[in-house]
């Protein structure tokens, strides 16, 4: 992508929100000197019912192709085993070397890059730590906390496949 490019694409509004809240579910860890979590402390919070309808303009929270996509334990794909097309890996440091669960949709690799590329030049240093996994990934991983720990337990902090937001 050229520079020009770049920065038409930044310059969205819409779409710098929606790529790096794509960006966001993939789960980060900050690793050198300034680790984000050293300074963090619990503090007092509202929550919202996260079975309230959201009503966001442009947003289709149940189209399986759109970013804003709400998958949770109480929304699930649909159809269940929905396959992004546009999964590539992003070229940024990753836990893993299997390419399978390095892959993110193509929007979400591109906020990644410039991410990971502004925080470099700021002094940080990130890593990706889990991105998509396969309806059929999602399942061993699920039986395998079941098979461990049983499933009222394994259902308290993993998610059953198809209700996944990986």
């Amino acid at each position: 992508m050229s520079s020009e490019n770049n920065s038409s694409w930044l310059n969205n509004p819409s779409r710098r929100t929606f790529s790096l809240a794509a960006v966001g579910t993939v789960a980060l860890v900050v690793t050198g000197g300034n680790s984000a979590l050293a300074n963090t402390r619990p503090f007092d919070a509202e929550v919202e019912d996260s079975r309230a309808s959201a009503e966001v303009e442009g947003a289709d929270l149940n189209d399986p192709n759109s970013y804003s996509l709400l998958v949770n334990k109480r929304r699930p794909l649909n159809p269940l085993n929905f396959a992004p097309a546009d999964l590539v890996v992003p070229n940024v440091p990753n836990i893993s070397s299997n390419p399978e669960i390095r892959q993110v949709r193509k929007e979400a690799a591109t906020a990644a890059e410039l991410m990971f590329t502004e925080a470099k030049l700021q002094g940080h240093d990130l890593i990706i730590v889990s991105a998509y996994r396969s309806f059929q990934l999602q399942t061993q991983v699920f039986n395998y906390y079941v098979e461990r720990d049983g499933q009222k337990l394994a259902e308290t902090y993993s998610a059953r496949p198809g209700y996944s937001e990986h």
